[in-house]
């Protein structure tokens, strides 16, 4: 546990085992830019038993802890209250419980919470079409953690115990989202090793059709075991630049190729949108 004390940081034995004791952070604690944004974020869970070797979650937290429905609906409320008109659910995986998912999205219609967006990050593998059903229209944007649809590629970052059964679920969940009128963006890593770059192209274009995508930069976090496998191979050390938006690790993709990529994913408008998102050029 930590805190900050006349400036100082202080950390402590002490482990926070129960995260519902947390309070909701009062505006008055918060820089003042906050009270400005028109959008906050909600923790419902923390920690992920997906042990992806890029990803930081399972480092930082080793077990899954949820916060009662109750709440989050408590804190909901508090940001509703305040004018906000978007919530993001900073958890890593938010489809873990379909219970946890079920409670929430039941007392958001129950107590008739008005969010533009509730943004939340799911896994395929524990998605269900009955989940689905129960976060239409409460608000819900989707954000699967798709990375690749190549067998080989899934198996080597440990994204499911099932690759052949994952990459036919994944197409399945996204088409019924789009069914289901369900605002759904696909996550797509690059580069990530053992791939193609024709075969990178095919996948995305496959995704687009049945929803958004989103690239992210592949980014090898201190302390993950993506880290202890090319810290050898990484030339800047600016965590400022960790932010999977910045090119970190190539793969031996020259950079025209990674610019390639992006044109290929994307239309004109977006990408004449995208230019402050995708800073290519690493310092």
């Amino acid at each position: 546990m930590a805190y900050r004390n006349e400036g100082k940081i202080i950390l402590t034995s002490k482990k926070l085992t129960d995260i519902s004791l947390l309070p909701i952070v009062k505006k008055e604690c918060r820089p003042l830019y906050f009270k400005y944004r028109n959008f906050e974020y909600v923790e419902t869970s923390r920690g992920c038993p997906v042990k992806c070797p890029y990803c930081v979650e399972s480092r930082l937290f080793s077990r899954v802890r949820f916060k009662p429905a109750t709440n989050v609906l408590e804190e909901m409320q508090f940001h509703h209250g305040h004018k906000k008109k978007r919530i993001t659910f900073v958890d890593s995986n938010f489809s873990l419980s379909e219970n946890h998912v079920k409670n929430i999205c039941e007392l958001i219609k129950k107590e008739d919470i008005d969010f533009k967006t509730i943004f939340v990050q799911m896994h395929v593998d524990y998605t269900t079409l009955e989940m689905l059903k129960t976060m239409k229209n409460k608000g819900f944007y989707l954000s699967f953690g798709i990375e690749s649809l190549s067998e080989d590629v899934l198996r080597n970052i440990n994204k499911t115990s099932n690759p052949a059964n994952y990459i036919k679920k994944c197409i399945r969940l996204l088409k019924f989202c789009k069914k289901l009128n369900l605002p759904v963006q696909s996550n797509y890593i690059v580069p990530l090793p053992g791939i193609k770059v024709y075969k990178i192209i095919k996948e995305i274009k496959l995704l687009q059709k049945i929803s958004t995508v989103a690239l992210s930069f592949l980014t090898p976090y201190p302390g993950t075991p993506l880290w202890e496998k090319y810290k050898d191979e990484i030339k800047n050390f600016d965590l400022n630049t960790f932010d999977c938006e910045h090119v970190i690790l190539r793969n031996g993709m020259k950079d025209e190729v990674l610019r390639y990529i992006i044109r290929s994913s994307y239309s004109k408008w977006h990408l004449k949108n995208l230019i402050k998102v995708f800073k290519l050029f690493v310092p």
